[in-house]
């Protein structure tokens, strides 16, 4: 078996309303509570932050806030196996749970929110929430933005003649907050859920009109959708400068800003979380010309 693993790190520019508690002084508030007190519920899953470390950076002189979050999965899980033996069950006990490791570094002085990727562990939106609703003493509110390759955002911000929006959405992870948010889309989506359709592919298009464009704000209402549910798992913008200039399609999922790392795994096959976080560590000063 090989002793080390890929991963995958994304960035996100951490944006708050004018009342909520600084990000870096709620971090280090969480720090201090006692592990059980930490955990919240956010949508049907327990999550809480494992770990949070303060490191610091020198030249430029920045402090990371390093965290690991868990994801308990509380349905069923694997069991181990080996080519002697069947496959058997993990000696848990009844208060047990198989946990899913994320670990995040966060930037106080640029407000960057560097995650390492893991499908069926805490996804960022679940960490912006777990952040607003820690607190229930004060009103905080979180929102994460995902940063784009430098050349998709550049083509996005020069994108003015938006022609066609396409959306993929997990309809088994819609919310009660997504229809209230308007992201339910109403009778359609519903039916869909009702026939116990997973998936569903929304397209708007001007069609042949070369003419015309996709109106309104169009552009922050998809962005919007991106940030704030995790029932997108496509989204695509067909666009051009200029009414005469060539149509460009960018995705704003796959061509988002990431980096690749190489990390030990433990001998309890997870995967090291000192080497997560020395990944997070070296992916913000690979980023150092971009995430300013």
């Amino acid at each position: 078996m090989p002793d080390t693993a890929r991963i995958h790190i994304h960035a996100f520019r951490v944006s708050k309303t004018a009342n909520s508690a600084h990000l870096e002084n709620l971090i280090d508030r969480i720090g201090r509570h006692r592990l059980e007190d930490r955990v919240r519920t956010i949508v049907t899953s327990s999550v809480r932050i494992e770990r949070v470390t303060t490191r610091h950076n020198d030249a430029p002189r920045e402090t990371y806030k390093l965290m690991d979050f868990v994801r308990f999965r509380d349905t069923h899980g694997p069991g181990k196996a080996s080519r002697d033996h069947a496959v058997s069950d993990f000696d848990l006990g009844p208060d047990e749970y198989f946990g899913e490791e994320t670990a995040a570094l966060y930037v106080p002085e640029s407000r960057w929110l560097l995650v390492q990727y893991n499908h069926f562990g805490v996804r960022p939106n679940a960490m912006a929430s777990y952040f607003s609703y820690f607190d229930q003493q004060q009103t905080n509110s979180y929102e994460l933005s995902i940063k784009l390759d430098p050349d998709a955002e550049r083509r996005f911000m020069e994108t003015n003649d938006v022609r066609r929006v396409e959306l993929d959405l997990d309809l088994t992870q819609m919310r009660a907050a997504d229809r209230d948010r308007g992201l339910g889309l109403g009778t359609v989506a519903q039916y869909g859920a009702n026939l116990n359709g997973a998936k569903l592919k929304l397209t708007l298009s001007v069609g042949m009109d070369r003419k015309r464009r996709l109106g309104g704000q169009v552009k922050d209402a998809v962005t919007d959708m991106i940030q704030n549910s995790e029932m997108v798992t496509g989204a695509q913008i067909a666009g051009r400068e200029t009414p005469e200039g060539q149509v460009e399609v960018i995705d704003l999922l796959e061509e988002k800003l990431t980096a690749e790392a190489s990390i030990t795994i433990g001998p309890g096959r997870r995967l090291d979380q000192e080497e997560r976080f020395r990944a997070l560590i070296w992916a913000r000063n690979h980023w150092r010309d971009i995430l300013r």
